[in-house]
């Protein structure tokens, strides 16, 4: 099976730039960290750069951390859109695939920019490259209730093998990396979890260079420094990219200057 590495590069941190980066070049991805607890003026602003339907899938959710989630998530989203492609934030125009990964819906001369995001807790990640696909997915670390039984009915069994050797502090740390590397290709190919067969690939957690594909020629996977409680992978379609980390908080471009803002913990 071919394998593919991560990018062998020292790790990388975030960090507030003075002013927005200019969009992602080739061989190039941005990833963008941002805390989901905002002041409440800030929810407020994120909002109202929303679509009539973006507010109207807000409004259907039942808890109000989890409607605030979406609003910052999608606010975030559309204000750093707005900024790589130089429009207004609410003219942003978004599909969804039938697997609900959202797409640019292009305008005229607008650059082929692909990008992905994916939140867990308070926390939220964004990924942008061009012309290529990207999928990001970060989870929350912690125990993971009956790892090895989904391991062996969903994973590829070399990777069930190795979870099942493991102690069960152990098992559990790497079963939630191996599922942010899967789920992060899953969301790349636009399938997410529910179409993709995770068992057709193997993840490989203890390479030289951190962990790797096997058997997906032509993608590469990265592991994001997400942060205290946190793990995240990137997958990018292609060889391997120069990673850009940038945090949204204080001084960011487009962030409120008031409050404590969207600034996460430090990683």
């Amino acid at each position: 099976m071919a394998q593919v590495r991560t990018d062998a590069s020292p790790p990388q941190r975030w960090r507030i730039p003075a002013a927005l980066p200019a969009p992602p070049g080739a061989g190039e991805a941005h990833v963008w960290r941002a805390s989901l607890r905002p002041p409440a003026a800030e929810l407020a602003r994120l909002e109202e750069l929303l679509s009539e339907d973006e507010r109207a899938r807000a409004e259907r959710f039942r808890f109000a951390d989890q409607r605030g989630g979406f609003v910052v998530a999608r606010g975030v989203l559309r204000t750093l859109l707005g900024a790589y492609l130089r429009r207004d934030p609410r003219e942003i125009a978004l599909e969804t695939g039938p697997y609900g990964k959202p797409y640019l819906a292009r305008g005229a001369g607008d650059p082929e920019m692909r990008f992905n995001l994916s939140h867990a807790a308070d926390l939220a990640l964004f990924a942008f490259a061009p012309e290529r696909e990207v999928g990001v997915d970060v989870e929350r670390t912690g125990r993971a209730a009956r790892a090895a039984e989904i391991a062996k009915r969903y994973f590829a069994p070399d990777e069930a093998a190795f979870l099942a050797a493991l102690p069960p502090v152990a098992r559990a740390a790497s079963f939630v990396r191996l599922w942010a590397c899967k789920e992060a290709y899953a969301k790349a190919t636009g399938l997410g979890i529910a179409g993709c067969d995770l068992s057709s690939f193997h993840v490989v957690l203890d390479g030289a260079a951190g962990p790797a594909f096997q058997g997906l020629p032509g993608w590469t996977l990265h592991e994001l420094p997400a942060g205290e409680a946190y793990v995240a992978a990137l997958a990018v379609e292609g060889p391997r990219v120069r990673l850009r980390l940038f945090e949204w908080g204080d001084g960011a471009p487009g962030a409120s200057s008031e409050g404590s803002s969207l600034r996460p913990r430090r990683a």
